[in-house]
């Protein structure tokens, strides 16, 4: 398969083709100059890609899953529907990062800059909230923002022994951040 990895906005070759095996094998050992870099769709399962530079990457629908992007630069990337679950994002760069659609399940974002994301994480109680402008992920349930705004307590109970009791104490937070980010969201495109 040789890949040749493009910048996205110039079309620019980054990364000849003919030199790796895969695209994921370009990317992990071209990892301090992908900026900008095309890699739309790309199977970077369980890529390492610690401390990258991907600030401005095009990685929509990209299979990210598993991949190790402690440190990276993810600035401004676009992350739409991606799959980054299992994907180690702590201390990763994420800033107006688009994170749409995206899927983080079990994705670690201990310490991720988050800041003009489309995401917002909130800590209520035991339990993670990771709320996106379409999703919304709280513990290990990965659910559309329609479905969380319409369950009362008794919808959830069967989620986790404490699901029902949270969720009565919680649901207003978790709904109003909803609101918050779809507006953000909304007033961007």
């Amino acid at each position: 398969m040789n890949p040749e990895i493009k910048n996205r906005f110039t079309g620019a070759v980054i990364v000849p083709a003919g030199k790796y095996a895969s695209t994921r094998e370009a990317v992990e050992k071209n990892w301090t100059n992908l900026s900008e870099a095309d890699l739309c769709g790309a199977n970077l399962r369980w890529a390492n890609l610690c401390r990258a530079n991907l600030c401005g990457a095009d990685l929509r629908r990209a299979d990210l899953s598993w991949a190790n992007l402690r440190g990276a630069d993810l600035r401004e990337a676009d992350l739409c529907r991606a799959d980054l679950s299992e994907a180690d994002l702590s201390g990763t760069n994420l800033r107006g990062a688009d994170l749409s659609e995206a899927d983080l399940r079990e994705a670690d974002l201990r310490w991720a800059d988050l800041r003009e994301a489309d995401l917002v994480v909130i800590q209520a109680g035991q339990y993670a909230a990771y709320v996106q402008p379409y999703k919304t992920r709280i513990g290990c349930e990965y659910h559309n923002n329609a479905d969380w705004r319409k369950w009362t307590p008794d919808d959830v109970a069967h989620m986790a022994g404490d699901a029902r009791e949270w969720w009565a104490q919680y649901k207003s937070v978790i709904v109003a951040a909803m609101g918050a980010v779809e507006s953000r969201k909304k007033d961007g495109e």
